[in-house]
């Protein structure tokens, strides 16, 4: 376990709220079936979940802004590509349409299906798959993927298969939510590599950087992508 995951774990342990036997319940959920080569939270949460008071190592609430996802994703059909626990989704306003998040580790699913459950929600469907597998008819308004265009696990090595998989999966005009991998993971040429290709299918709407004051968010760039018809 990482220190900052040890220092999460600890500070939620010290927290006395409506949530704590849930929050327990979730962890127990998540190292369920957990394979430790493929705990990106190293030990304990990836994702915070500020609606059930919950730290991880990154800020979700702060994302959701800088993101603008309340406002991207009002009355849209959105599809969440790697949702790990689905905190992110769960942590917007949720007055988006439907919400089909994909998570391949079961563990991530199961957190996420408990805490949506518990907060009542009625408009998201998590669902346990390999994205490069998944067949389905369905167009989304508003893609998702957030650090998801190649995986440490080697769930998704090629990022041009990954992304005509995803195009597939879009109506016309849809929005693109990308996110980079930290700096130390993903450099400068190998991101603007990245967006020469996404150019050949989407313009640029907006982009930025992440300036939290949080390690495992800060330097990432994000950029919000409309679909070229």
């Amino acid at each position: 376990m990482s220190s900052n995951s040890k220092l999460n774990k600890f500070f939620d342990s010290l927290k006395f709220d409506k949530f704590r036997t849930f929050r327990k319940k979730v962890l127990d959920l998540k190292n369920h079936n957990l394979s430790s080569n493929h705990d990106y939270g190293n030990g304990y949460f990836y994702q915070s979940f500020e609606k059930i008071n919950l730290s991880g190592l990154r800020k979700t609430k702060d994302r959701v802004k800088a993101l603008n996802l309340d406002s991207l994703l009002y009355n849209k059909n959105v599809l969440d590509v790697g949702t790990n626990t689905g905190f992110l989704i769960m942590q917007t306003n949720l007055a988006f349409k439907n919400c089909v998040a994909i998570d391949w580790d079961k563990s991530n699913i199961e957190v996420a299906n408990s805490c949506k459950k518990k907060l009542q929600i009625n408009n998201i469907d998590f669902i346990c798959e390999d994205f490069l597998k998944l067949n389905t008819d369905k167009k989304f308004d508003v893609v998702m993927s957030l650090a998801n265009h190649t995986t440490y696990d080697g769930g998704i090595k090629n990022y041009k298969e990954y992304f005509l998989h995803l195009i597939d999966h879009m109506n016309t005009n849809s929005i693109l939510v990308f996110e980079t991998h930290h700096p130390e993971i993903e450099k400068k040429e190998q991101i603007s590599e990245i967006m020469d290709y996404l150019k050949k299918f989407f313009i640029i709407k907006d982009a930025g950087n992440y300036n939290f004051n949080n390690y495992a968010d800060d330097g990432r760039e994000f950029y919000i992508l409309e679909k070229i018809n």
